[in-house]
């Protein structure tokens, strides 16, 4: 089958895209807007994607010059990776409203983001967007938003959304199977940090929402037992 490959970019100057493809039935698409941002490897080297039917679609965006970082290593099979900076939004349950989602953006986002994702496994969904400069001020915000993500295993689905000014850092870590993991960081001028490995025999249902003009931080290190699989939902508002 053929590799379908599609980059486009509107008034932008020193941007990179490092990507070193092997495999079959490979849709990538790219749209940087903006200066200085990167497309590059786990390790500040090339992106090696290896596998089958993987679908990526990266999007960066700033009003100014400063740079956002997207770093992809994906080897596996059927992964659907929606890596965003400077779009996105709430509404990405299980891709309900994707369109929507990597279009939504406002014109003071500021850029200087960072997304890792690192896949090694079969059939993942992996969603990450983040957006600042979209505050009470009516210049952009420099605040930048961390997002790390690595998942091993199987039938993965996870959703993350950062946004609002105020640093917000997030890392997910998956080592086992059938997880859905949905996480949202907002609020304000508010720093909120999350941090998620989860493991055991079982899934997890993971649902956080940090969303607080007040700063605020998550820790969980799950490891599922449960037979038929554990539901964790927390809301910090």
């Amino acid at each position: 089958m053929a590799v379908t490959v599609s980059i486009s970019f509107s008034e932008t100057k020193a941007n990179e895209i490092y990507i070193s493809q092997s495999g079959d039935n490979f849709d990538l698409f790219i749209d940087q807007r903006g200066d200085n941002h990167k497309v590059q490897g786990f390790a500040n080297t090339t992106s090696s994607i290896v596998g089958d039917t993987n679908t990526v679609t990266v999007k960066q965006k700033s009003v100014n010059t400063d740079s956002s970082i997207t770093k992809l290593d994906i080897n596996g099979d059927t992964n659907t990776v929606t890596a965003l900076q400077g779009y996105g939004s709430t509404n990405f349950v299980n891709y309900s409203n994707k369109q929507g989602t990597i279009t939504a953006t406002d014109s003071l986002e500021a850029g200087e983001h960072t997304i890792i994702v690192d896949i090694i496994g079969d059939n993942n969904d992996v969603y990450s967007a983040q957006r600042n400069g979209s505050g009470f001020s009516n210049t952009a915000q420099y605040d930048d938003h961390s997002s790390t993500i690595k998942i091993y295993g199987d039938n993965n689905a996870v959703g993350t959304f950062q946004g609002h000014d105020g640093a917000k850092t997030l890392s997910v870590t998956i080592n086992n199977d059938n997880n859905d993991v949905d996480l949202i960081q907002m609020g304000y001028d508010a720093n909120h940090t999350a941090s998620v490995t989860l493991g055991g025999s079982y899934g997890t249902d993971l649902y956080l929402m940090q969303n607080s003009a007040n700063n605020k931080s998550y820790s969980l290190n799950q490891n599922c037992m449960t037979s038929g699989g554990c539901s964790v939902s927390l809301t910090q508002n």
